[in-house]
């Protein structure tokens, strides 16, 4: 419920106490013959349509999970908008105060802040696994978070804000070396296998000297042959589209705090940290919440078509957050105004994958 007078949302969770059922039926199955065909996969086609009816099953669990969750309060929550030059000062001033709140951290400074006051509510216990090797109580949470986003934000061991997921380095996390196929494969005799091999600083330095010996080249010329190139994960396949140019990888993404506070919520010290998680949870896996707090309401604040989301901006009906600052940004409706496509969606999480295996290998 939208006041525009307080300019504040409002929100019920669902009522699921009336649903006595959340699995899929014997004879709800059954009323599926299932598949006929062999796909060609190790699987037969029986096979694969118990496991089709398997992985239903756990849908149709985990959407009345979340109900459930949902519906253990009658939850009301005011959302408080400020101006980005009065956040941190009306954050801090309520933490020293005391209120019961969950926060949303943009920056390090402010995640520092807040650390040091030991304003924050210990969050760990509910999403990480335990030392017993249970599952925490918001640990699918965790699933769909990347695992650096996650090891970055911990302090003293423990984590006192949960991350959202997103890009992960921004859009110039990797610096390739773009190679010329005429100078490197034709003129110097390469083969492509070779010059798909070069990534290191020395490599490179004497890839450069060759050509510099064969075409009486300085370094500034040689820059047409071989030079670095910072970009996101789809600049490779830009480079290569023609066959023109190779482009290798020499620096890969890095999760730094910058990026694990980027966009993140905490919960003030005193707040009851358990319903707090409801909130959150909620926020990054219902679609329609996030919507909600990302976009606004729906032929108010926005037009939606073919999934694709377009801002009114008329001033009584122009609302706006950052994408990264309401929750998962891959839950999000593209919105190509603010450059979140399908396709930069697809090379984000490849982009996150490379910086989670990166994070993992300790470099």
């Amino acid at each position: 419920i939208h006041n525009a007078k307080s300019n504040t949302f409002s929100f019920k969770f669902f009522d699921a106490s009336a649903i006595s059922d959340h699995m899929l039926s014997e004879e709800d199955a059954e009323e599926d013959d299932g598949p006929s065909i062999e796909y060609n996969s190790g699987f037969t086609a029986e096979q694969l349509y118990q496991m089709r009816i398997e992985q239903e099953k756990r849908v149709k669990e985990l959407e009345f999970d979340i109900k459930m969750a949902e519906a253990d309060y009658n939850t009301k929550i005011d959302v408080v908008y400020c101006t980005a030059d009065e956040y941190d000062a009306k954050v801090l001033a309520a933490a020293d105060a005391g209120e019961n709140a969950i926060v949303l951290i943009n920056s390090v400074s402010l995640m520092n802040a807040l650390y040091d006051k030991g304003a924050l509510e210990n969050l760990t216990d509910y999403i990480l696994p335990k030392s017993n090797g249970t599952d925490a109580k918001y640990g699918l949470l965790n699933a769909k978070i990347a695992s650096s986003l996650i090891g970055a934000s911990k302090k003293d061991g423990n984590l006192y804000s949960i991350p959202n997921n997103h890009l992960i380095d921004g859009e110039m996390g990797y610096t390739y070396v773009k190679l010329n196929r005429q100078a490197c494969e034709i003129w110097l005799n390469h083969t492509e296998d070779y010059l798909r091999e070069i990534d290191t600083a020395e490599e490179i330095a004497d890839l450069k000297d060759e050509l510099k010996d064969l075409l009486f080249m300085d370094d500034a010329d040689i820059a047409e042959y071989v030079q670095e190139v910072q970009g996101s994960y789809a600049t490779k396949a830009a480079i290569e589209a023609g066959e023109k140019y190779i482009a290798n990888v020499i620096v890969s993404p890095t999760v730094t705090e910058e990026d694990a506070f980027a966009g993140a919520f905490a919960v003030l010290k005193g707040t009851d940290a358990d319903r707090a998680m409801r909130i959150i949870y909620a926020i990054n896996m219902d679609s329609a919440f996030h919507s909600l707090l990302l976009y606004g309401i729906k032929d108010t604040n926005y037009q939606l078509k073919d999934g694709v989301v377009t801002r009114f901006d008329t001033e009584n009906k122009k609302y706006y957050i950052n994408i990264q600052y309401a929750g998962n940004v891959f839950h999000a409706y593209y919105c190509e105004a603010e450059g979140w496509t399908a396709e930069i969606a697809s090379y984000a999480e490849m982009q996150n994958k490379e910086a989670d295996a990166k994070f993992a290998a300790g470099n």
